[in-house]
This record gives structure tokens, sequence and C-alpha cells, in this order.
């Protein structure tokens, strides 16, 4: 299993509000990753993409960028946990 770097990142958005960003990376190949990055106060996440750097910190820089440039599918998550169903009787 690959190993999931967390970072922490702080920015202020449009409306001047600050926004606190839980970035996730993982290295999947040789100089590839998989890079993710979740708002921890609004809720908002950008989902997992595959990018191709040399190190975290090169994958990290490009999610820090995709935000601050706000491209990318933003979408907010849900504020409860959603129901799928029960579980088959035995």
């Amino acid at each position: 299993m690959n190993q999931i770097t967390s970072f922490l990142f702080s920015t202020e958005d449009r409306a001047d509000q600050m926004e606190h960003w839980e970035i996730r990376v993982s290295r999947v190949g040789e100089d590839r990753f998989m890079i993710m990055a979740e708002e921890q106060q609004l809720r908002q996440m950008y989902g997992w993409n595959k990018v191709e750097a040399s190190t975290e910190i090169e994958a990290f820089q490009m999610m820090v960028q995709r935000i601050k440039t706000d491209e990318g599918s933003r979408r907010t998550l849900p504020k409860k946990p959603v129901k799928v169903g029960r579980p088959p009787k035995e």
C-alpha cells in the first residue's frame, strides 16, 4: 500500500475568508503521484487526480496552484453520512 502524506495549506478565498486545506499526496509510480485536497471548514474537496511530478513537494505545489486558480472539479461534501442501504440479512 502506498503511503499518503498530508500537508496543511491556508489561503483567503475571493470573499476574504480563510480556507484551511488538507492536501494528501501519494506516490503511485516513478514521477507519478495521486493528489487530493479537502477544505476543513466548508467541507469542499478536489477529488484524487494523477499528476506527474518529481517530488511530493512538487505535487503539493501543483494542488495549491489548482486551489488558488480554482481549476478542477471542486465539490461540496455531504454534511451528514449518506445511507447507502441496509446490509443483507443472513
